[in-house]
């Protein structure tokens, strides 16, 4: 059960596709070079105009499947310099290439609405946009023309004659398809058991051989240019293709050295396991992300999954201090010129629990302000979790999920609008998302999911309007997402996947492309004379954990009251990210600002107090200061700081900065602090077992830093009595079904079960949100008690 989560967590994003005329074969079927133009004359200079897109957005709009509009500057003076200098213009005219390159929804819209599409022209959109900045022998691969497959890649290309310095080059523009391209979803999941990315290594070598063929057909020879963009699984692909030619893959009769190689990437997932992936010889390569988008997390960390080159992080709450006043480019995404762009919704944490009248709820964690804010956190988290507790090793999701996975993405994403059934699916989960959790706690969870999955299946294909592919099996492929599902019961991320399903929307919405537009055209300015670049780029910030009963303030350096926390509530100042649950609360501060922290205590008992620094580029924290179990006397005041960064504190990667994070004591005496390093030095596994798997399952094995509070939670199946935590085969007086505690080293816990001789009861389904424990779904036996993972749940034991 616990291999089976990833692929459903990373299945929820994007789109992609291209052209026809008579092809010229030179590779293998399906990566044939098709030529659009012949190799004539070519403008150079500068260029401007509108170009064409297939925007995810264009569900939302009418007429529906429309391409949208955005307006693009070229200069062949981008390619003047060294391709290690990083260039926002050419950085926003790659993105402008890029989504031109996606399977534009109007072309072949006739025969669509037949029901079939053609997808001979696909590529239109990039045609025009080549041809419009002064590029000839404009070219695709069949792939490009023909109905996408799992494993398809379709790209384009063009080229023009430039001279700089008085030295002649080739300058070929290529775009790897990003979105809209259906099918090819299935090879984002492709990871393969070892080395790089399966499914992205193997478009990299049919990238590579259509360049080679591309040189061949249109005779190219001498020094060359190559100008090289994608998006998402494009850009993932962009990237390895970049490393390949800077690593000299032999294109035919040319030279092509690394600072004539110019790489941008966007929203890129990881794609290769090279040590020597963030070395000076990719230094020319650019992968522009948002640390809120969950794409570029399908490949994850902690299999050893890199990136290439350069990460540019769009900046937010966690990493840039005075957020709101410096950085406009969220205002410049709602202003962006498409009626529809949708707000920025707010996330937040789900939490499950029993309320008093013995009914499964869910409560919303608030967020404290409209900014994404969260998010990137708990994205951060859940991709970690999956690496670290759920799966056992990438080797196993190879062997296991991957095969399942690939039929799932496909299915979902097969046909031009299929889209909308995977959106609709989604939005389907997630209103059952209460009925899911109780059914997870089941004795027959995966029948009992398999039943609701399938429904919210036939449901979404019914209301989308569309007949299911020949040969579609809903139940094999709700089964397949059901097994995924139930594996997060034994990894005790329950309130993680509520979370998903509720805010899949919200983390969908940090995919779109136009929000990466928006914030290139906030600096570029060839959009507006005002606009500037910004100067970090960087993922780093500082994460504050308190664990007491205490209330918190902090302010900035100019002495703006930034963060209020007052008898366990949150109070809506604005200004920094911040989760709290119960006594515990994590605050989350950029490092460019210098910040004060006051806690003072509400009663006499004790606090840890930890700063750790990280960064959302993944790996472990490099450094934490630990002040652990301090005695807090009631009505006194302790005062934290957490010094600014300097520019070389930006610079250190794996190591930990020496900044003094103080803590004193109400007469400003100076605490020492219990530990300060290497964060492995404090980080706990907690393990949670059940005795008996057939009659109780257990919630919590994790990992932990000092002094957090950590909860383990027993479910009984089946009418089972739960008999208590034990360790080391001693029971934990007062330990009940949801035992909390502050974590001071690794634990293994048990905890036991009685089967119960009574009979099974079964009875029907129950269609809101919140359901009775007795209420089931499509037959889920009675089960109890079922899932709490926070303090209500001891209430409901102490009642008792």
């Amino acid at each position: 059960m616990k291999k089976r989560v990833v692929g459903f967590i990373i299945a929820i994003a994007v789109v992609v596709g291209v052209l026809a005329p008579m092809p010229i074969t030179f590779a293998a079927s399906g990566n044939e070079l098709v030529e659009v133009t012949a190799k004539g004359k070519t403008s150079t200079g500068k260029f401007s105009g509108t170009f064409k897109y297939a925007s995810p957005l264009a569900q939302d709009t009418e007429p529906k499947q429309r391409d949208f509009s955005e307006k693009y500057y070229y200069d062949d003076s981008y390619f003047a310099v060294p391709s290690s200098q990083y260039n926002v213009q050419l950085a926003t005219m790659s993105l402008c290439y890029e989504l031109s390159a996606w399977n534009s929804n109007e072309s072949g819209r006739d025969a669509y609405s037949n029901g079939e599409d053609d997808y001979t022209n696909k590529s239109v959109n990039a045609q025009n946009l080549l041809k419009g900045m002064g590029f000839s022998g404009i070219a695709v691969n069949k792939w490009f023309t023909q109905k996408p497959e799992m494993d398809s890649i379709g790209v384009i290309a063009g080229s023009k004659e430039v001279k700089y310095d008085g030295a002649g080059y080739t300058l070929i523009a290529v775009a790897i398809r990003g979105g809209n391209y259906e099918s090819e979803w299935a090879s984002n999941l492709t990871l393969g058991k070892q080395g790089d990315h399966q499914g992205f290594s193997e478009a990299k070598t049919n990238v590579l051989e259509f360049l080679k063929a591309y040189v061949s057909r249109y005779g190219i020879s001498g020094n060359i240019k190559v100008w090289l963009t994608g998006y998402s699984r494009g850009g993932a692909v962009a990237n390895l293709v970049g490393a390949a030619l800077n690593d000299s893959f032999k294109l035919g009769n040319v030279t092509l050295g690394k600072d004539n190689t110019y790489v941008y990437t966007f929203e890129a997932p990881k794609g290769t396991v090279s040590e020597n992936a963030k070395s000076a010889s990719y230094n020319n390569i650019f992968n522009i992300l948002n640390y809120n988008d969950l794409v570029p997390y399908v490949t994850m960390e902690g299999w050893g999954f890199k990136r290439y080159g350069n990460d540019i992080f769009m900046p937010d709450t966690i990493t840039y201090g005075d957020y709101k006043e410096n950085l406009e480019y969220y205002s410049k995404f709602q202003s962006y010129p498409q009626s529809k762009v949708p707000s920025l919704a707010p996330f937040k944490r789900i939490a499950f629990e029993i309320s008093a009248d013995g009914k499964l709820t869910n409560k919303s964690l608030p967020s404290t302000s409209k900014d994404y804010k969260l998010q990137p956190q708990f994205v951060k988290d859940i991709s970690a979790g999956l690496a670290n507790d759920v799966f056992v090793s990438r080797a196993s999701y190879a062997e296991s999920n991957q095969k399942s996975m690939r039929y799932l993405l496909s299915v979902l994403n097969t046909g031009v609008t299929t889209g909308k059934v995977k959106d609709i699916f989604v939005k389907k989960l997630g209103e059952k998302a209460i009925s899911i959790i109780a059914a997870l706690s089941g004795e027959d969870r995966i029948a009992d999911l398999t039943s609701i999955v399938a429904k919210c299946l036939s449901d979404s294909w019914k209301e989308a309007g569309l007949t299911a592919p020949s040969g579609y099996d809903v139940t094999s492929i709700a089964s397949t997402a059901a097994e995924i599902l139930g594996g997060f019961v034994g990894s005790g991320m329950i309130d993680e996947l509520g979370t998903l399903l509720l805010n899949l929307p919200q983390i969908q919405e940090a995919h779109l492309p136009e929000l990466c537009m928006s914030w290139l055209m906030a600096q570029d300015s060839n959009y507006g004379q005002g606009n500037k670049v910004f100067e970090r780029t960087d993922s780093k910030h500082r994460v504050l954990r308190i664990n007491g009963t205490a209330d918190v303030e902090a302010y900035d350096g100019k002495g703006k009251l930034v963060l209020q926390i007052k008898d366990g509530a949150l109070k809506d100042v604005g200004g920094i990210a911040v989760h709290v649950d119960g006594d515990e609360k994590i605050a989350y501060f950029p490092p460019n600002v210098a910040y004060s922290v006051k806690v003072i205590a509400k009663q006499d008992s004790s606090m840890t107090y930890m700063v750790s620094e990280e960064d959302f580029t993944g790996g472990v924290p490099p450094r934490a200061v630990v002040y652990n179990q301090l005695k807090l006397a009631k009505g006194s005041t302790y005062t934290g700081t957490l010094p600014a960064y300097s520019s070389k504190d930006y610079k250190l990667e794996d190591k930990g900065t020496s900044l003094s994070y103080t803590l004193a004591d109400s007469a400003g005496k100076a605490i020492k602090p219990t530990y300060d390093g290497g964060v492995e030095g404090i980080s706990f596994s907690i393990k949670a077992e059940s005795s008996n798997t057939s009659v109780g399952t257990t919630m919590g094995t994790k990992s932990y830093y000092m002094g957090q509070k950590a909860t383990v939670v027993a479910l009984c199946v089946n009418d089972s009595s739960f008999d208590g935590w034990y360790e080391n085969g001693k029971k934990i007086e007062g330990a009940n079904l949801a035992y909390t505690f502050n974590v001071q080293g690794n634990r293994n816990l048990t905890a036991r079960f009685t089967a119960s001789s009574s009979s099974v009861s079964e009875k029907s389904d129950s269609t809101t949100i919140e359901i009775s424990l007795d209420d089931v779904v499509n037959g889920i036996k009675k089960i109890k008690p079922v899932v709490d993972t926070i303090s209500d749940l001891l209430k409901q034991q102490k009642e008792k």
